[in-house]
This record gives C-alpha cells, sequence and structure tokens, in this order.
C-alpha cells in the first residue's frame, strides 16, 4: 500500500512538473512568438503590415522546428553571401505569427512582394499557394507581387501563422507580407502589378519597335551613325530589362544571368554614345570609342569580383560616365544655349538619378523602399523616344532646309527659263530686226540705185533739153518722195526731232528756191518707243503734205516747224507742228479741194495719233500732229481746229 502511495505522488509530482514547465514555456510563447505590425485602414478595409518576420534558411521541404532567427522584414542574401556562407543550396523559410483577433470578419486575403524566386505559402502547416508549376522550370518571378485570398476555415482562434518557403538558383530573398481586407490589398495588388509588370512590359515592347524604326532608317542613311547606336541602345536595355517582367527563361540559366548583368554596361555605353554622335562635338568618334572601352572594363571587372563584391558599387561607378557625357553636353550647350543640348542633359540626369534611386532599393542594399518599384525598365524606352524625338526634330529641319533649298532652286530655274525665254525672244527680235534691216538696207539700195538713178537721170536729161517747166517739177517731187521713202527706212531709234530734222534737210532746197525763211523750234522731247519704219513715213508725209501745201498755197515768206512734249486729255505724248505767215484760210467755213488734209488725217489716226488743222484769213495756217509716247493709253480727246 505504501509503495502504491509513492508511486501516485511521485506520478502526481512529475505532472505537476510537465504542467509548470508547460505554463511556462506557454506563456513566455505568448510574450515572443507574435510579430510586429502596422495597421493600415479601419473598419473593414483594416490591413495589417508586418515590420519583421521570422527566418530560417533550411533546405527541408517541411517547416523547421529550430534556427529561427527574426529581423526586420524584407530579408535577402546576395548570391556572394550565400557562397560565403557555403551553403549549397538556395532555400529559406519565412514565418508570420498573429493573432486572429486583430483581423476583422470581412473576406481576408494575404499579400507578399519582394520574394525570389519559387514561393510557397501555408497558413498554419497548410499550402495555400504557389507561383510555379514545375519545380524544375526556369522562370523570372522575383518583381512580381502576389495577392493570395484567404479562406476564414484556415484561421482559428488565438495564434495563428504565415509560412512562406522561398527557393532560388542565384540571389535569395523572402519579402514583405500584409494580411488584410481583400478588397484594400486589391488595389495595392492592381496598383504594383501595373507598375511592376504590365507598364515595364509596354515600354519594353515599344523601345524594340523604336528601335526597329531607327535600324530600318539607318540601313538607308548609314552616314547617321546616332541611329546605329540607337537601334543598339534599345536592344540592349530590352536584354537587360527583360528579367523585370519576363516569366520564363527559355535559355540556360547561367548564360541568360551573364547577358542580363553585363548588357547594362554596354547599353549605358550605346545611349551615350548616341548622345555624342548626335552633338558630333571635336573628336566624337574618339570619345564613342572611349565609352564602349569603359563599358568593357567595367563588364571584365564585375566578371574579375565575381559574386564576392556587391553590384551596387560597380553600378554607382558606371554612372561616371554618365556625368561625364553630361558634363561634355552642359559645357557645349553653354557655348550654343541649343534647347537640344539642354534637353539631353535634363534627361541623362534623370537617368542618373533613377539609377540611383534603383540601386538603393535592391533588396539585398536596401538603402530605402522609393517608390515601390523600379524605374529602370522605364529608362530605355524613355530615352529612345526622346532620342528619337530630337533626331525626329533635326530630320524635319533638315526636311524643311531641303523644302526650302528646293523652291530656291526651283526660283532660280523658273528666273533661268525666264531669263533664256527672254534671251530667246530677245535673239528672235534681233534676228528679225537684222532680218529687217538686212531688207531694208537692200530696199534702200535698190531704190537709191534703181528708180532714184533713173529719176536724177531723167531728171538731168529734162533739164539739158530746156524742159524746165512741169515734167522737171514732176520728177523733182518724185526725187524727193522717193528719197522721204528712203529716209523712213532708217533707223531713228524713235528720234522724231531728228525723223524731222533730216526732212527739212531734204526740203531745204525747195524752201530756198521759194524764199521761204525756215524759223527750226524743235525742244528736247522723249523717244517714242513705237517709231517703226512705217509709222515714221506716216509722219514724214504729214510733215510733208503740211511744208508742200505751205509752198503751193499759202503765199508765205516764213514758216516754222518744231516739236515739243505736250500732254493731251493727262496722255503724254509729242507735239509735231508746221506754221506759217500766209494767206490763210477761214478753216470753219471753207473746205480746201483735194485731200490732202484728209490723208493726214488718217496717217495720224494710223499712228493713233491727234491731227489738227488750224487757219484764219490772213492770220496764217497751223498743222499740228500729236502723238502718244505710249499708243496703249492714247487719249481720245480731239484736237481743237483753232489755229494755234
Amino acid at each position: 500500500m505504501r509503495r502504491i502511495a509513492r508511486a501516485f505522488w511521485i506520478v502526481l509530482s512529475l505532472q505537476a512538473a510537465i504542467f509548470f514547465a508547460a505554463s511556462t514555456d506557454g506563456a513566455k510563447a505568448q510574450t515572443t512568438v507574435l510579430n510586429r505590425f502596422e495597421v493600415a485602414g479601419a473598419g473593414p478595409s483594416r490591413v495589417l503590415k508586418f515590420a519583421d518576420l521570422d527566418y530560417v534558411l533550411s533546405d527541408s521541404a517541411t517547416l523547421p522546428r529550430v534556427g529561427w532567427v527574426r529581423t526586420k522584414a524584407p530579408v535577402a542574401w546576395s548570391q556572394g553571401q550565400l557562397d560565403a556562407m557555403s551553403r549549397p543550396g538556395r532555400t529559406a523559410w519565412g514565418r508570420i505569427r498573429f493573432e486572429r483577433s486583430n483581423l476583422g470578419d470581412e473576406n481576408l486575403a494575404i499579400y507578399t512582394e519582394e520574394n525570389r524566386d519559387r514561393l510557397t505559402i501555408y497558413v498554419n502547416g497548410i499550402e495555400i499557394f504557389r507561383n510555379f508549376s514545375n519545380p524544375n522550370a526556369r522562370i523570372l518571378v522575383w518583381n512580381r507581387p502576389y495577392y493570395v485570398p484567404l479562406r476564414a476555415e484556415l484561421l482559428h482562434p488565438g495564434v495563428n501563422e504565415i509560412e512562406m518557403r522561398v527557393t532560388s538558383i542565384t540571389n535569395l530573398s523572402i519579402g514583405a507580407l500584409q494580411v488584410g481586407s481583400s478588397d484594400a490589398l486589391t488595389g495595392v495588388y492592381d496598383q504594383r502589378f501595373f507598375w511592376r509588370i504590365t507598364a515595364p512590359a509596354a515600354a519594353n515592347f515599344l523601345m524594340v519597335f523604336l528601335s526597329a524604326g531607327a535600324l530600318l532608317i539607318w540601313l538607308f542613311r548609314r552616314g547617321e551613325a546616332e541611329l546605329l547606336f540607337l537601334s543598339v541602345s534599345g536592344a540592349l536595355w530590352w536584354i537587360r530589362d527583360y528579367h523585370f517582367f519576363g516569366y520564363y527563361v527559355v535559355v540556360p540559366w547561367d548564360w541568360f544571368d551573364g547577358v542580363t548583368t553585363y548588357s547594362i554596361y554596354f547599353a549605358n555605353a550605346a545611349s551615350l554614345s548616341f548622345c555624342v554622335a548626335f552633338l558630333r562635338p571635336p573628336r566624337w568618334r574618339l570619345t564613342v570609342a572611349g565609352l564602349w572601352t569603359v563599358g568593357t572594363a567595367m563588364s571584365l571587372g564585375r566578371l574579375l569580383v565575381g559574386n564576392s563584391f556587391n553590384e551596387a558599387w560597380i553600378n554607382l561607378a558606371t554612372l561616371a560616365s554618365d556625368v561625364f557625357v553630361i558634363g561634355m553636353i552642359l559645357v557645349s550647350w553653354w557655348g550654343r544655349r541649343s534647347a537640344e543640348h539642354f534637353a539631353l542633359a535634363a534627361i541623362l540626369l534623370l537617368a542618373v538619378a533613377a539609377s540611383v534611386h534603383d540601386i538603393g532599393r535592391v533588396i539585398y542594399v536596401h538603402w530605402w523602399d522609393g517608390l515601390g518599384f523600379f524605374i529602370q525598365p522605364y529608362l530605355g524606352c524613355l530615352l529612345s523616344m526622346a532620342f528619337l524625338t530630337f533626331f525626329t526634330r533635326r530630320a524635319l529641319g533638315a526636311f524643311g532646309a531641303l523644302e526650302d533649298m528646293n523652291k530656291t532652286l526651283e526660283s532660280h530655274v523658273s528666273e533661268a527659263r525666264r531669263e533664256l525665254a527672254d534671251s530667246e525672244e530677245m535673239r528672235r527680235r534681233l534676228e528679225v530686226t537684222q532680218a529687217v534691216a538686212l531688207e531694208r538696207e537692200r530696199l534702200m539700195r535698190e531704190m537709191h540705185d534703181g528708180v532714184g538713178s533713173s529719176l536724177v537721170t531723167a531728171l538731168a536729161v529734162a533739164e539739158r533739153q530746156g524742159d524746165g517747166g512741169k515734167s522737171a517739177a514732176t520728177l523733182r517731187k518724185a526725187l524727193l518722195s522717193l528719197k522721204i521713202t528712203v529716209d523712213s527706212l532708217e533707223p531713228v531709234e524713235g528720234d522724231l526731232v531728228a525723223l524731222v530734222g533730216n526732212l527739212r534737210h531734204r526740203l531745204a532746197p525747195d524752201l530756198r528756191r521759194a524764199g521761204v525763211t525756215v524759223r527750226w523750234r524743235m525742244e528736247p522731247c522723249a523717244p517714242l518707243p513705237w517709231l517703226d519704219a512705217p509709222s515714221a513715213l506716216n509722219v514724214l508725209r504729214v510733215i510733208q503734205e503740211a511744208i508742200g501745201n505751205v509752198l503751193a498755197h499759202a503765199g508765205a515768206t516764213e514758216i516754222e516747224i518744231g516739236c515739243r512734249e505736250e500732254r493731251r486729255a493727262g496722255v503724254a505724248g509729242l507735239l509735231a507742228f508746221v506754221g506759217d505767215n500766209g494767206r490763210g484760210f477761214d478753216a470753219l467755213a471753207e473746205r480746201p479741194a483735194g485731200r490732202g488734209l484728209a490723208n493726214m488725217q488718217s496717217r495720224a489716226a494710223a499712228m493713233g495719233g491727234l491731227f489738227s488743222c488750224g487757219s484764219r484769213p490772213g492770220g496764217g495756217t497751223m498743222i499740228s500732229l500729236w502723238l502718244p509716247l505710249d499708243r496703249t493709253a492714247r487719249s481720245d480727246a480731239e484736237l481743237p481746229t483753232a489755229a494755234e
């Protein structure tokens, strides 16, 4: 009986000890297992944002029980850090513990980001999500956010756990986590997915399209080196940016990782080469060669140091090339004050600021969270669009200059054609004038040597035979008429004064025989451009007829012959007149016999001029012939018939 009692007390003591130990551990767990969080929203939109998490590096396929370490969320290890820890595997577990009472009764969800790469989520040990279907598939999901609905029946009163298992090939990270209202987290997920995946994919495919267009233009304009650098820049930036928004990797991972890593140095060199080739400073080809040399040196340096060096520092070092080109552009801008120079410098400064932003938010650098997404996937498209805009502006300026040049050339060609046409017309006129002159000379020679010689011979025979009467007078008159006709064929260049003066010379013998004194009243007169041979003959005939009438009928002792400029009804012209101091006649009452005045009237009308005859008994007679300088502006006014 005593033995039974002793055994009973031993059992009770052990149970008490176990209960005490369990109670002590439970109380201790209650104070340490819950993770810190911040509450966003209120009421139905309540969301818990966890500031820390527990993690353990373990390749175990099941949730580890020991080795958990609490740290600030998110947590990450670079490939170099994992290599230094001699970890062949790339798997980590993360854990969040929280009280069910901190969440409401609305539909719940889980949101997480910055997990690299394969992610599996458990709730209280039950798997609810994984971002892969084939464990052997090479996927790029490190930049993707995840939204996972959380069924209420998976949670129980008190403490709950959310576990995340993350497996990666290179760098490894466990992202931050939020739990709460499904509606609130849907908005967060949609916004982050757009800025991290959708928009970068659209921007990069647009960049590829622009690069292809630049390459196509360059194939036809090989002298535009900036177009080649623009297309190469777009292709390299697309290769670099694919890991931000892509999903599958269809090439060997090591090859893809190397190309993605090292392409940034050459993409940066290509972009800067575009700026230099576009601005064309002195020795720009040497500067471009230097940029590509720096890019190659950076990639080789990264290759030599391998994973033991933090890539953030070497990426920051590449920005020295950007700063150099920005300085060169600003120096050039200071001299030219060109809007293109300033815009290029501003874009490159923006690219430098964006690069610093992205380097600082790399998860295992984590200087800041920044905008919550990387800007680099947008830079290539932004640079391509800006650069192509600059080139298009320059091309449009060149096209405008070419159009102006073409217009100027067309104007010169039109002017040359007009000059050629004028020259041809002048040549044709010269040919016609020369032909007319030759024909005129031939006619003058024929009339002088033929008709004129015959008339002189006839006149000489008549005078030797003593026939000095009507026959000799008729022959003299015919000879005079022939001389006047020949004179009209002489070129006078529109000089009416010279034409009338030559007629005076021809009529001087007749005037001396008649005992008539001539008064010459010639004033300086403008030339008549239209005074050709027929018109000259008409003028001479009018003046000849007027002088003949004076000698035949007026009985005058003086005759006045003159020319002067005179306007009629506002029209400029020249007036030729013949006046005498003879017996005159009543021009209003008498109608002179013969057709002399009528012929003079018709000759004046044929020249577009005006004829008048003014006379009174005992007051002499005045014959006037007015000729317009421009026959198209001839006045329709009639000259007065009264004596001058």
